[in-house]
């Protein structure tokens, strides 16, 4: 704006640069065995020609310089690096190409520099060039359990134990070892154990909420008789008097068909009961006493909710398993449900559920078939997750 209020616009530019400069190129990567060309520009940004010696310092690989070479070059080892020198005529407002060919027999990662003087003036630069590995694994997995050790006093009251390790990985031939993760974690049954007070606490309600409470204090039960791993006194102590209401419940629970509801006396329900019926056949299965008549009360009642082809296919498929368990399923009324299954049903769930109990109940071939139609399955769900490996097993 001027004076007289005139207004304009006016650009201008500006350029900034040294008066030598050097650049350095190289690939991303390079694989071991290469042979590459690493280049160099030096850029001479003044008015006059400059004659600049150079000098390239190379470690991790062996250098040689383009034919024909530049004057004076020579290429000695100084300190464990290649550091080869020559000259360069640069003309004014010019830049001038430097290469040297680079022999990557190193794995790692090779550091390549360049730098330029004219004995007034200099610029250096340095790039890290990584190596990778030719026909080798990039990533060795190791997984292992740390066995116990003793307590020293037996007496301490220490859920886990002591636990102690050594050993050492035995590393492909060749392979580079450039970083190491280490991932810790305690085992399923560990970390049940750790939540195994809050069920044994947990307050008695609805038919579901007493068997997901006693059910898995059962399986963990039977678990530690079979593990280096103790339950706390204390939980000890109360789990007689939480099996025994809990079945107690549970008996009192069932309608005069068999069947059960939520609650005492509301509707039966037959995922409730297929619920409970797999849960007393699990504590059969564990040396938990359970009485018979209720337990072949529920399996009747399965049996001829199924013989209505009314229910949901997931759901008839885990009362058969329940069934199987109970060691009650009718082995030709199962086929017979099963192999139509796997002709019309590509629901992995449902085919999970009947492959474990044709497995139980001695249809090993036809279980296998119905294993081999779901092994696709990727499920994400911890439920659905637990069904597939609990399959795979």
């Amino acid at each position: 704006m001027t004076k007289t209020t005139q207004i304009g616009v006016g650009r201008a530019g500006i350029t900034a640069g040294l008066p030598l400069a050097v650049q350095v190129f190289l690939p991303r990567f390079a694989v071991e065995k290469d042979r590459l060309l690493a280049v160099a520009l030096v850029h001479n940004n003044s008015d006059q020609k400059r004659d600049c010696s150079f000098a390239w310092q190379i470690d991790a690989s062996l250098a040689e310089m383009p034919k024909p070479a530049p004057a004076d070059w020579k290429l000695v080892e100084q300190n464990g690096k290649l550091v080869g020198t020559g000259h360069v005529k640069v003309a004014a407002k010019s830049s001038a190409k430097v290469s040297v060919w680079l022999n990557l027999d190193r794995l790692g990662t090779a550091r390549v520099g360049f730098s330029a003087t004219d004995g007034k003036e200099s610029d250096a630069e340095v790039r890290v060039l990584p190596v990778l590995p030719l026909g080798r694994p990039a990533e060795v997995n190791v997984n292992n359990e740390l066995a116990a050790v003793p307590l020293a006093k037996p007496t301490e009251k220490i859920v886990l134990g002591k636990f102690n390790k050594d050993g050492r990985i035995q590393l492909p031939a060749g392979f580079l070892a450039s970083e190491l993760d280490i991932s810790l974690a305690a085992s399923d049954l560990a970390q049940a154990l750790a939540d195994l007070d809050y069920l044994v606490d947990y307050p008695h309600g609805c038919i579901e909420q007493t068997m997901s409470r006693f059910l898995p204090v059962v399986m963990i039960k039977h678990a530690t008789q079979h593990a280096p791993i103790a339950l706390q006194p204390d939980i000890t102590k109360k789990l007689p008097d939480i099996l025994a209401k809990g079945l107690t419940r549970v008996y009192g629970y069932q309608h005069a068909d068999g069947s059960w509801g939520w609650f005492e006396k509301d509707s039966r329900n037959f995922s409730m009961s297929v619920y409970v019926v797999y849960g007393l056949a699990r504590c059969l299965a564990t040396g938990t006493k359970v009485d018979e008549q209720v337990l072949r009360s529920g399996c009747n009642y399965l049996l001829q909710e199924l013989r209505t082809n009314q229910q949901d296919p997931e759901l008839a498929a885990r009362a058969w398993y329940a069934l199987a368990l109970a060691e009650k399923a009718d082995t030709k009324e199962l086929e017979t449900w099963s192999r139509d299954i796997l002709k019309r049903s590509q629901q992995a769930a449902i085919l999970c559920n009947l492959a474990l109990a044709c497995r139980t109940a001695g249809l090993n071939e036809l279980g296998e078939q119905l294993w081999s139609k779901a092994r696709g399955w990727q499920p994400h769900e911890t439920e659905s997750l637990a069904l597939f490996l609990n399959t795979q097993l």
